[in-house]
């Protein structure tokens, strides 16, 4: 039996994106996650703009997703966090831009032992 985009299962899927500014700062999914809940990438963009959320779409050239990403991002609760930190996400070459930051994690991926990691959990809200 196949996946079916039941309202309850796209919720689900979509609870990663919608907890941004609740109980985390950044959140992304695969863009093919998204189509299969049988949802446009424009309405989940809308959906984030409407709660004051920012967002990014990354193509496959463009991040470490091999079918793309779509990111929403709590800009001013993400500034914060970078301005706290700035002196280490200096130190290691990163943007303290809210926006930068996103397009820096959507492309790279970190070892588990990098100064960073605590800090990119925590704005993911692990």
């Amino acid at each position: 039996m196949g996946w079916k985009a039941t309202d309850e299962r796209r919720d689900e899927v979509l609870r990663n994106l919608r907890d941004v500014g609740l109980k985390k700062l950044v959140g992304y999914l695969p863009l093919y996650a998204i189509l299969h809940c049988l949802l446009t990438i424009e309405d989940v963009r809308d959906e984030a703009t409407q709660r004051g959320m920012a967002s990014s779409r990354f193509g496959p050239d463009q991040c470490r997703i091999h079918t793309g990403a779509f990111y929403v991002y709590d800009r001013a609760s993400l500034r914060r966090l970078l301005l706290e930190y700035s002196e280490i996400f200096r130190a290691k070459g990163w943007s303290t831009d809210p926006d930068a930051f996103v397009r820096v994690i959507a492309r790279k991926w970190l070892k588990p032992h990098d100064p960073l990691m605590p800090l990119i959990l925590k704005a993911f809200g692990d």
